[in-house]
């Protein structure tokens, strides 16, 4: 599932997502969501910034972790 916003400058997008996979007769599964938000100077040039969070549990020990993402991208 994915939403998405726009203004003049400002881009907005969440997304969520789940899977459920049968491992070894354990039912077990992912899910995660993340959010990106976009910022445009114009003349090719925007501000970005992303943030992810997924709970997996399909591995032998179940793992939680967030990525985080900011940069500058440029248009030449």
């Amino acid at each position: 599932v994915a939403l998405g916003y726009n203004n003049d400058k400002t881009t907005i997008s969440a997304n969520y997502g789940a899977f459920e996979n049968w491992i070894l007769n354990d039912l077990r599964g992912s899910e995660g969501f993340g959010i990106a938000i976009n910022y445009d100077f114009g003349g090719g040039a925007q501000l970005q910034f992303g943030y992810g969070y997924n709970d997996d549990e399909t591995m032998a020990s179940p793992s939680v972790y967030e990525t985080w993402s900011f940069g500058l991208a440029l248009q030449f």
